[in-house]
């Protein structure tokens, strides 16, 4: 399924001539980062460390260190992102980073999450939604929701996990995030079609990827994978009942995306 980190630990955005050197480079990095460059981008968030340093800024330091263990847990180097985010961790705590400690809390049960250990990874959920909570954090709290739901999907408690995927969807919706919104659609719909309603569900994923697909996400992909195995999971008549369901100018996008 789709992942949604929510808000981040990231820094405040400042003008170009306001930025500091270790801001920089962390801004250049970033672009490497989502570019899928990510040695590069080590390098340069390498570099805005030594800055932040010397800059002794803390905060700075604290997100350069999640950005890099992130980097780490897209390569499956579990063991590395911990050493990361543990350190980022200890400086947003020595901050009352609040935002930043919820933030690493999440990261830290995705990592339970993908490892299997899902007991773990929704304690450390609970926790971050707690402190989200304290701040209002509605995007923030809107992804924990969400990476809760693909626990209890995992554990095939769909019902709980549709409850919570439709908090996340409500949520996302209210922060203006639109890309959640998107992630949440798709888990929404394939967490519609295990209660049994198949048509109703594969409508919630197209719309999703649509979504995803004109904001030229990267896991447009993924949600691709998702729609092709849930239309072989459904008869023809439920295909066509789903299709007639989203606009004319989404349908074409649907249909030439399954084609290519």
């Amino acid at each position: 399924m789709a992942r949604s980190r929510g808000k981040s630990a990231k820094m405040g955005k400042k003008s170009r001539a306001r930025r500091s050197k270790g801001e920089n480079f962390f801004e250049m990095a970033e672009i490497r980062a989502m570019r899928g460059e990510y040695d590069e981008a080590m390098k340069l968030y390498s570099k805005a460390l030594e800055a932040f340093e010397e800059e002794s800024n803390l905060k700075g330091k604290a997100a350069t260190y999640y950005e890099m263990a992130y980097i780490y847990v897209i390569k499956g180097d579990y063991d590395k992102a911990v050493k990361f985010y543990s350190k980022a961790l200890k400086m947003f705590k020595e901050i009352d980073d609040t935002q930043g400690i919820a933030a690493i809390n999440h990261e830290l049960g995705y990592i339970h999450f993908l490892k299997g250990e899902y007991d773990r990874a929704m304690r450390r959920y609970k926790k971050s939604l707690k402190l989200k909570e304290k701040i209002n954090d509605i995007q923030g709290i809107a992804a924990t929701y969400y990476a809760m739901a693909n626990v209890h999907a995992m554990r095939k408690k769909y019902a709980y996990a549709l409850m919570l995927c439709t908090q996340a969807l409500e949520m996302f919706r209210e922060a203006g995030d639109i890309h959640g919104m998107a992630s949440a659609l798709v888990m929404f719909g394939q967490m519609t079609m295990e209660v049994g309603k198949k048509s109703e569900g594969l409508t919630y994923i197209m719309q999703g990827f649509v979504i995803l697909k004109k904001l030229g996400a990267v896991d447009a992909i993924d949600a691709l994978v998702t729609l092709k195995i849930a239309i072989s999971k459904v008869s023809e008549s439920d295909y066509q009942k789903a299709l007639s369901m989203v606009s004319e100018g989404d349908r074409r996008i649907v249909e030439e995306a399954l084609r290519g």
